[in-house]
């Protein structure tokens, strides 16, 4: 069904009419067979229309893994130590000194549940300069016939090792009707360093590990003279 005009929403509207009538004795009348007074009136409907929700998303909010955890005690300085200092980021935080971040993604399905209305959309992801770069919603608008859904991806590169603030968003609007969004938290969770990526950080080489297909090395007996 077409969307009400904007200019309707939220104004009082007459709904509908409603008849009573209702029929009673006087309460003076001492003959139990004198006819009824019947009375009639008009009871007006009055209300207002509110947007519903046009679209669903099957996510409540999308969860990226944070910029690898800084590294422990000793190996930032061993680190730093081989490396020239850092030049600081444009939001004026201090780039991470452990690695360079990896492009997240993340999926998003927005599906139209009108058997009728084509459902066109847009979003937007908003994050602060500091929190992460390079943030991506692909598509950014679409069109989605009735009872189909469209798949966005949403992609940025962590900065951070973790965030969860109000100010890091994802907004998927009703193209056709701007008050009608829906808003999606946008989170950074840590990321713990692997035994691997503890020993680089620490300049110290782990020893080969057996290959767990290979036999066990055995000592051969030592021949007697």
């Amino acid at each position: 069904a077409p969307l009400p005009p904007a200019a309707a929403i939220g104004r009082p509207l007459l709904l509908g009419r409603v008849a009573v009538t209702a029929s009673y004795a006087p309460a003076a009348a001492a003959d139990a067979a004198a006819p009824l007074t019947a009375t009639r009136d008009v009871v007006a409907i009055v209300g207002s229309l509110a947007r519903g929700v046009s679209f669903t998303l099957n996510r409540p909010h999308l969860s990226f893994a944070g910029a690898a955890q800084q590294a422990p005690s000793g190996a930032e300085e061993g680190r730093a130590a081989a490396s020239p200092p850092s030049q600081p980021l444009a939001s004026g935080h201090a780039p991470l000194p452990w690695g360079e971040p990896r492009r997240q993604r993340e999926l998003l399905l927005v599906s139209n549940p009108s058997s009728e209305r084509t459902l066109s959309f847009r979003a937007v992801a908003t994050l602060p300069d500091h929190v992460a770069s390079a943030v991506r919603v692909s598509p950014e608008r679409g069109a989605i016939p009735p009872g189909g859904h469209a798949q966005l991806e949403v992609s940025l590169v962590p900065r951070l090792p973790r965030y969860s603030r109000a100010d890091a968003r994802l907004v998927v609007h009703d193209a056709e009707a701007e008050d009608v969004r829906q808003l999606l938290r946008l989170s950074l969770l840590p990321t713990p360093l692997s035994e691997e990526r503890h020993a680089s950080l620490l300049g110290v080489e782990r020893p080969p590990q057996p290959s767990p297909t290979s036999p066990p090395m055995m000592a051969l007996p030592t021949p007697l003279s």
